[in-house]
């Protein structure tokens, strides 16, 4: 899919990035480490304060940014809590009580959610609209899914005794659609771009991984990473572009 001077220049162009980005955050504009004693005799030393904020004095999941502001869930009790950056101004957002939680999903618009808790010892998963307070218990078949980039759909893999495919359908379930059918069980989904879907093997030192991306329209489908053993793969921001590496067969470099 990518020659090894396109994934190099890839690879540099995101450090480069990456380090700039970094740069600017620790030494804003204008501002400059604060000498402070702590050397040996009172020598003053170049170490910079704490740039770090608490946000929440408790565990919590599902941290959303949106606006210059922050919503996550408390893990204790399912909450929702917005927030600026720096953990002032915060305010519930939300006090519907949802226990035994274990992973939240947001859609990209940061309107809604798929929640992933407890209940008598078995994952399940539910779908909630924070603007209409619709909310759904999604069907146990549903194993890994993927938000679509505008927010309206979600794609997932299907898994019951008679089947495995991969699937569309509005983000509660509804209106559903098989577009591709597949032997392959525990498959990573994801959704890069509107039209592509994009699955992939769990990626394995000692087995070989493929990706394959399927039109989410009609289904059809190619394989853009063959066999390749040790597979660690990442889309993009606009899911144009993706970086991976891999090993040998015995998972060494």
């Amino acid at each position: 899919m990518f020659s090894n001077k396109t994934l190099i220049l890839i690879i540099v162009g995101l450090v480069v990035l990456v380090g700039g980005v970094l740069l600017y955050l620790y030494y804003p504009k204008g501002e400059a480490p604060v000498p402070t004693t702590g050397g040996q005799n009172g020598q003053a030393t170049d170490q910079a304060p704490s740039r770090m904020k608490t946000l929440s004095q408790e565990p919590v999941l599902g941290v959303a940014v949106e606006d210059r502001k922050v919503k996550y869930y408390l893990k204790s009790n399912g909450h929702v809590v917005e927030s600026d950056f720096d953990g002032s101004n915060s305010s519930l957002f939300s006090s519907s009580v949802l226990l035994n939680l274990l992973d939240v999903s947001w859609s990209p618009d940061k309107n809604r959610v798929i929640v992933l808790f407890n209940q008598g010892g078995e994952i399940k998963k539910g779908f909630y609209d924070h603007k209409t307070r619709q909310s759904v218990s999604l069907a146990d078949g549903l194993k890994s899914f993927a938000w679509s980039p505008d927010s309206g759909k979600i794609a997932y893999q299907f898994i019951n005794s008679n089947e495995s495919n991969i699937s569309i359908s509005n983000p509660d379930g509804s209106g559903w659609k098989t577009i591709f059918e597949t032997k392959i069980k525990d498959l990573i989904v994801e959704w890069p771009q509107n039209s592509r879907i994009s699955i992939r093997t769990r990626s394995s030192g000692l087995a070989p991984s493929v990706v394959y991306l399927i039109d989410a329209d009609n289904g059809k489908f190619e394989k853009i990473i063959q066999e390749t053993f040790g597979l660690a793969f990442l889309w993009s921001p606009l899911g144009n572009k993706a970086l991976y590496s891999e090993t040998d067969e015995n998972g060494k470099n």
